[in-house]
């Protein structure tokens, strides 16, 4: 199986709205839900294509497109090359790399992230955060060298440095770029630019489609975080197996995976304080510029980092 196209990322982009829109058009097979873990989880990726086209891609029509449409595959360029061809479209939305790392860092203490709950206690927050990973030198801004999600987050606001892996894959004329701030204002016209990129008839969408929002929330506690993990981590299972699961299997899931939320979590009240902005500003002014040169496009105004 090679992939049509590709949504390649990036996280906290829009994915899951572009998602949900793209699915409803006949003409393009994606998997039922958007996260497969296939590419992003060794032991799933071991199993080899058959595991992939039997449970996401078992139905695939002749007429059809076969899509993907997961923040992951930004990161996983080496692994995902086997399954593209030389002509494979592969499409990038992109974010104020500081409105990402916020939302991103909002999702994790949703979904209880251990390390990231941690973190906001020991440093006070986000922004405190920031100040511990993002330093100023003689030698410009710099990341501590730590092996961790926080550190392997702020790297996923650098762009251009997963787009030019993907374009020494397929070249730069197979991929293109749009900008969620765009995209939010006509999710619409991006899906129909879309359906010309990657060759498909048009159709009727509805707009109205789901959306990530789920993180306005954060543990309470010790026992918030252990919930809201179990969560994810029952979303994940359910993804890989869910062909074997009953019916009430799989209703008990959406349940718990529902309303575990509300019982575990508190409304986060937090901010980028100026100090963090400015961190952040300085970290990624070069690799924004370098994104701007690739696209022709002044992302420095259309993003407000001037």
């Amino acid at each position: 199986m090679k992939y049509d196209f590709l949504v390649a990322g990036f996280p906290k982009c829009g994915t899951t709205t572009l998602h949900n829109l793209l699915q409803q058009n006949p003409y393009i097979c994606l998997p039922d839900s958007k996260e497969t873990f296939f590419f992003s989880d060794l032991n799933i990726y071991k199993k080899g294509k058959n595991y992939l086209e039997k449970h996401f891609y078992g139905n695939v029509l002749p007429e059809q497109m076969i899509g993907g449409v997961e923040p992951s595959f930004s990161r996983y360029a080496q692994r995902v090359k086997t399954y593209l061809r030389d002509d494979t479209k592969v499409i990038f939305l992109v974010r104020n790399p500081l409105s990402y790392l916020f939302s991103y860092y909002k999702m994790c203490m949703s979904f209880g992230a251990k390390e990231w709950y941690e973190a906001y206690g020991v440093y006070g927050g986000f922004s405190g955060i920031i100040r511990e990973y993002v330093r100023r030198g003689t030698r410009g801004f710099w990341l501590k060298d730590r092996d961790t999600d926080i550190r392997s987050a702020i790297l996923g606001g650098e762009y251009i440095r997963y787009v030019k892996e993907y374009e020494d894959i397929v070249g730069k004329d197979n991929i293109t770029i749009f900008l969620f701030e765009d995209f939010i204002k006509d999710e619409k016209k991006t899906a129909e630019k879309i359906f010309q990129l990657i060759g498909v008839e048009s159709c009727e969408i509805r707009a109205d489609v789901g959306k990530n929002t789920s993180e306005s929330i954060m543990p309470r506690n010790e026992r918030g975080r252990v919930l809201l993990a179990d969560r994810e981590y029952l979303h994940h299972t359910y993804m890989e197996h869910r062909k074997k699961i009953s019916k009430t299997g799989m209703a008990l899931c959406s349940l718990y995976y529902k309303y575990i939320p509300g019982v575990a979590a508190e409304k986060i009240s937090d901010r980028i304080d100026l100090s963090a902005e400015k961190l952040l500003r300085g970290y990624y002014e070069d690799s924004v510029s370098e994104l701007e040169k690739w696209m022709g496009r002044n992302l420095m105004e259309a993003w407000g980092l001037k």
